[in-house]
């Protein structure tokens, strides 16, 4: 289990922090607190591998925390101030996040941390995305991703039993899908690496037997994904 610390002064804070870490299966909240002098008494009697620390707190900031702590746990620190970020990976911070905190780029941080920490990446597929599709939201399993096909501004995104259209480029939403497990074949496709059971010159197969058309500027990319 990877064992977190919250901090910070906000309760709402704590709460939305809280509600991400429960859809981890290996996440677990040890403690939470308001200030910084509660977290050191955490960290004396707990141990904690992942802390998520707020910047701007009431008599010790999360920065002063930083600057006066030996060896503390990896560092998530997370503000609704942007102006902080240079000053923060300074003292080595595994992300800097900015409130309020989307799901999404929650688990981008988390995904750093098990890179960083050589734990397994499978996971990652079973956590959910969130996409906004009209004026609803959905959560979305990436495994569950069949292809997804551009749309002038938007997006499909082809499930195995449901279809969204999501407002976003190709390349945003690449961005937000779990690293080195999906790949752009074509200007107008990105499919799952770990579906694609044949290349060739004009296409690759899924392992449903479909085709994708291969663009030839992405063909190079394509094949050393499928090979690694």
């Amino acid at each position: 289990m990877i064992k977190c610390l919250i901090v910070d002064d906000e309760p709402f804070a704590i709460e939305l922090i809280e509600k991400h870490i429960s859809a981890f299966e290996d996440m677990q909240v040890v403690a939470t607190c308001k200030d910084v002098v509660e977290a050191v008494n955490v960290l004396q009697a707990h141990q904690v591998d992942l802390m998520f620390l707020d910047v701007r707190m009431p008599e010790i900031t999360g920065i002063e925390f930083l600057e006066n702590t030996q060896d503390p746990p990896q560092v998530i620190l997370t503000t609704a101030y942007r102006e902080y970020a240079v000053q923060a990976y300074e003292f080595g911070v595994l992300d800097y996040l900015v409130k309020p905190i989307s799901f999404m780029r929650f688990a981008k941080a988390v995904e750093r941390y098990r890179q960083l920490n050589q734990s397994p990446k499978a996971d990652i597929m079973g956590v959910p995305v969130v996409v906004k599709s009209g004026a609803d939201y959905h959560k979305i399993l990436p495994k569950n991703i069949k292809y997804i096909k551009s749309a002038r501004e938007y997006v499909s995104i082809q499930c195995s039993k449901a279809q969204y259209l999501v407002r976003s480029s190709m390349t945003e939403i690449l961005e937000e899908l779990p690293q080195g497990f999906f790949v752009q074949v074509h200007k107008s496709y990105i499919v799952p690496v770990g579906d694609i059971t044949s290349i060739t010159s004009s296409d690759v197969i899924l392992a449903d037997d479909s085709k994708i058309p291969l663009g030839r500027s992405y063909a190079d990319a394509v094949k050393k994904n499928f090979s690694a």
